[in-house]
């Protein structure tokens, strides 16, 4: 059994004169070969009025429609938003009827795979090329841009024709046939699990550098993302600025994830949530809640915080100084955490591997706090 194809959905924008949109429809299959075969026998039969009704249609996206490449199944659909390449359509060979069409929709992100088609001669081609590959440059993007030329002998749509003898490039299906799979959920999960880590120990947000590498009109990115002192660089060169970003954010993810290997470690990452962890503990394992009792210790010119945690009946201490009471009893906690592990070798561990959403309220007003802080500087 072959390979299942992969759905794309794509976005047709920009301006559509009735001889693009007659090709479009005929060579991408919005209607069948068929109707299209007794239209050319008959062309003001019955059949007239379905070819009518497919141009309007396409030319103002009120309809979803389908159609196939060797490589992809492609759902044509009527929301930019939502797709995974966009088709922008040019009657003139100008680029003020992008620009006006990425003010309109402001699709151009670093997220979308671009195919740009306009009817243009050896001349404008070049000229155009060279303005819109550097645009897309600019935003993050990689655009392929195709020529067509809507006559009889061959539009370049599915097949090139005599007057494009100077043209190289892939024809408008050979070009959707090339694109990329969408990038998967995967990708976006180890750049959340990246930002959750940071917040869960502190450590200031991800910071991403992407750089641009190749031609003008063959571009690809290379990010890195920088974690404190640590600096983490996608494994290769993407065609899209996002995806080099979501790479090094799962290069970055793994490496810190994986010193966190060992539990106890992990609890030492995780200290400030270490009353939650225990709490949950305590209500899986069905014991009493922990009991916490803090004190003053004032010591030569020093003064610190000291807490206890009384849990299953034994009283747990840490050695170390705290500034605060709430730094103190979250120290405590750690300690009981790291002497319950000694002995419970099941259901702690489980709670601390599952454990993934940062669950401290404080997390969120010290970096609110640091955000006020910049803002007023």
């Amino acid at each position: 059994m072959g390979k299942e194809k992969r759905y794309i959905n794509v976005f047709f924008v920009g301006q559509m004169d009735s001889t693009m949109t007659d090709s479009l429809i005929r060579e991408l299959g919005a209607i069948s070969r068929s109707v299209i075969a007794e239209l050319e026998k008959n062309p003001q039969g019955p059949l007239k009025y379905l070819l009518e009704v497919a141009k309007k249609e396409l030319r103002d996206q009120s309809v979803v429609w389908k159609f196939e490449t060797s490589n992809y199944l492609f759902c044509a659909i009527n929301k930019a938003e939502k797709a995974d390449c966009i088709v922008v359509m040019m009657t003139e060979p100008t680029t003020s009827g992008f620009e006006a069409n990425i003010e309109q929709y402001g699709f151009v992100n670093g997220g979308k795979q671009i195919i740009c088609c306009c009817k243009m001669d050896e001349h404008s081609y070049n000229a155009v090329e060279g303005q819109l590959s550097s645009h897309f440059v600019k935003s993050g993007s990689n655009a392929i841009i195709v020529p067509i030329s809507c006559d009889e002998e061959g539009n370049n749509i599915s097949k090139r024709g005599s007057n494009l003898d100077w043209y190289n490039g892939p024809t408008l299906l050979e070009a959707l046939n090339q694109l990329k799979e969408p990038i998967s959920t995967q990708g976006y999960y180890y750049r959340n699990k990246l930002e959750t880590y940071c917040l869960r120990t502190y450590q200031m947000f991800p910071v991403y550098v992407t750089k641009i590498e190749g031609e003008l009109h063959n571009v690809k990115f290379r990010s890195e993302v920088k974690v404190n002192d640590d600096t983490f660089c996608s494994l290769e060169a993407h065609l899209q600025r996002k995806e080099a970003e979501l790479d090094a954010a799962q290069v970055a993810c793994t490496s810190l994830l994986s010193k966190c290997d060992d539990v106890t470690l992990r609890i030492e990452k995780d200290e400030l949530c270490a009353k939650s962890i225990l709490h949950e503990f305590a209500l899986k394992s069905k014991s009493s809640l922990p009991v916490y009792s803090s004190s003053i210790v004032k010591e030569l010119e020093m003064t610190y915080w000291k807490s206890s945690v009384l849990f299953g009946g034994v009283s747990y201490v840490s050695d170390d100084r705290a500034k605060n009471k709430r730094l103190s009893e979250q120290k405590a906690a750690c300690a009981a955490l790291k002497s319950i592990l000694a002995t419970e070798d099941h259901l702690l561990p489980s709670i601390l591997v599952a454990k993934r959403k940062p669950t401290s309220a404080v997390a969120k007003s010290s970096r609110a706090s640091k955000k006020q802080k910049i803002g007023s500087e």
